[in-house]
């Protein structure tokens, strides 16, 4: 006879097993894809694993367009770090002023903030196009930032 606490754990285990094979079927199918032939991806029905495993579209797809891949990258992981070493900076200081210091205004200013996050950001793209566009920072890497950390502090 399994006890009330043995049967909570093992449905507890089996309920992890079941989310992590759900959670994780997209990035498995993805990889079991990108593996794939051309001529097997156009097969229907789909099959779950490749019957043989080509490596050519990550070779393709790393040497295309004069190894752009890594510019991007390197674009993406520049992007990456900037902005959040600025949201962590940002977001350190407003909430070291919003515990520590007493200003007119506080609540006010603390509810603005907050009611920031009802906005969503579809919302806000062609007014924040229009004025990157006024700034002159279209195609910039300062008008990525500015966004990204604009949407990371909320």
């Amino acid at each position: 006879m399994i006890s009330h606490t043995h049967f909570k754990h093992y449905s507890t285990y089996a309920f992890h097993v079941i989310a992590i094979t759900f959670f994780s079927f997209p990035i498995l199918w993805a990889l079991s894809t990108a593996l794939k032939t051309p001529q097997e991806l156009a097969l229907f029905p789909p099959t779950y694993f490749p019957n043989q495993i080509s490596w050519t579209n990550f070779i393709e797809i790393l040497t295309a367009y004069d190894n752009t891949f890594f510019i991007m990258l390197l674009n993406t992981i520049w992007i990456t770090l900037v902005t959040s070493l600025l949201v962590a900076v940002i977001s350190t200081l407003a909430g070291y002023a919003f515990t520590f210091f007493i200003f007119p205004g506080k609540e006010f200013v603390f509810i603005l903030i907050l009611s920031t996050i009802l906005v969503p950001f579809q919302g806000l793209l062609i007014p924040l196009f229009d004025l990157m566009a006024k700034l002159k920072l279209i195609n910039t890497y300062a008008c990525l930032i500015i966004i990204y950390s604009h949407f990371g502090v909320k």
